[in-house]
Order: C-alpha cells, then sequence, then structure tokens
C-alpha cells in the first residue's frame, strides 16, 4: 500500500501523481488530505480530489479536514496519523519534504512533519498503546519519498503516464484556473526537467529514506 499525505488538494504539480500512478497495479493507494476549505467550497474540492483520484486509479481518499493556514504539528495530529498507518498498514508514505529551504508555508511544513514523526511513532509499542487493540499492532513503513525537495536522490520515470498526471490535475478546476493547455504544458515542461539528469524523458524526483 502506497499512503500519500498532503496537505491541500490539487496543490501543485510535483506532488507524486506519476508515481502514484506507476504504482497502481502494485498496490493499492491511499491519499491522505488535510483539507483546507470549509462549506460549499470544500465540498467541490472533495469532489475534484475523488474524481483526480480516479484518473490515478486511486482506491481511496480520507480527507481529514484540518483548517487552511493554521495547521500545526501537535501531539494530537501525531496520534491521528499514526493510527491511520497502523490501521491501513503502508509500505511506502510520499509527503512533503518539511526541511526544504525557505518553505514559508506553515501547513507545508507541519504536514511533512507531523507525517514522517506519525510513521516513527507508528511502529513504537509503547507509543500511543491505546492504539493497539481489536488487532491493530504496529507498523513499519519502509520507505518515504519526501516531494518538493532541495536535496533529490530518487527520480521517478513518468513517461509512461505523464498524461494521466496531467488529467488528475485538471480535475482541480475550481484551483487550476481556465488555461488547461497551458497548465499542461507547464507540467511537461517541468516534468522534462526534471528527467534530464536520470535520463528519462519526464520524470518527478524525491528524497528518498528507507527504514
Amino acid at each position: 500500500m502506497l499512503l500519500i499525505s498532503r496537505i491541500h488538494s490539487g496543490e501543485g504539480d510535483e506532488n507524486g501523481e506519476g508515481k502514484c500512478k506507476r504504482l497502481r497495479k502494485r498496490v493499492k493507494e491511499e491519499p491522505l488530505l488535510f483539507e483546507r476549505q470549509s462549506g460549499r467550497l470544500a465540498a467541490r474540492r472533495e469532489s475534484e480530489q475523488r474524481a483526480a483520484a480516479a484518473e490515478l486509479g486511486v482506491a481511496e481518499v480520507l480527507f481529514l479536514r484540518h483548517p487552511d493556514g493554521i495547521l500545526e504539528n501537535t501531539l494530537a495530529l501525531r496520534h491521528e496519523l499514526a493510527g491511520i498507518i497502523r490501521q491501513h498498514r503502508p509500505h511506502i508514505l510520499l509527503t512533503i519534504d518539511p526541511w526544504r529551504h525557505y518553505q514559508l508555508h506553515p501547513d507545508h511544513r507541519a504536514a511533512g512533519q507531523a507525517a514522517l514523526d506519525a510513521l516513527y511513532a507508528a511502529r513504537e509499542w509503547y507509543i500511543f498503546p491505546e492504539q493497539l487493540v481489536d488487532g491493530i499492532e504496529p507498523w513499519r513503513v519502509r520507505q518515504a519519498y519526501l516531494f518538493w525537495t532541495d536535496n533529490p536522490d530518487h527520480w521517478e520515470d513518468i513517461s509512461c503516464c505523464v498524461d494521466a498526471r496531467i488529467a488528475a490535475l485538471l480535475r482541480h478546476a475550481s484551483q487550476v484556473g481556465a488555461e488547461p493547455d497551458k497548465l499542461a504544458e507547464r507540467i511537461r515542461q517541468r516534468a522534462r526537467e526534471t528527467g534530464e539528469k536520470p535520463g528519462y524523458a519526464y520524470a518527478e524526483a524525491f528524497k528518498r529514506v528507507e527504514f
């Protein structure tokens, strides 16, 4: 299973959509999002996110619905995320690199750090032991891939699925604007540039951490 933790639905174009699509036939993907809006806009954003997930073959999307702009890496959030990891038992975690230089958005820093702190907590018997009931046990995630990183050491070849990545992003109509052709070309251009170092036509870059 692949667990994707990110703060905003549809935000950015380097969130691992291509890697998610490549893994679709081998794992069950469950993107996990901290939703940022309220009311009718939130409902629309969630609908768009589910449509985008369907483009990638994603099995399920979980919305935690934390308010936008004020997310903090609290013990309560770590508890919540550790419980999700223990319940769904992912082998791979994709999340934002919280150590990216000059990452000014506080939600981005908090979401990445919270996901990684929860990854550590989920594997230990003595952390949040009240969760270990009804067959739930500690769980060790095998790998974490950090996107939006300054220090990539893994490049995923997405040449086979760059069109699916673009199609997924275009499902976020309330966020991407009314010029889909320009957006698609921008995505392709950035993916081409990312692919130059490893020699791929299109690629996504990550910092990979093994556990």
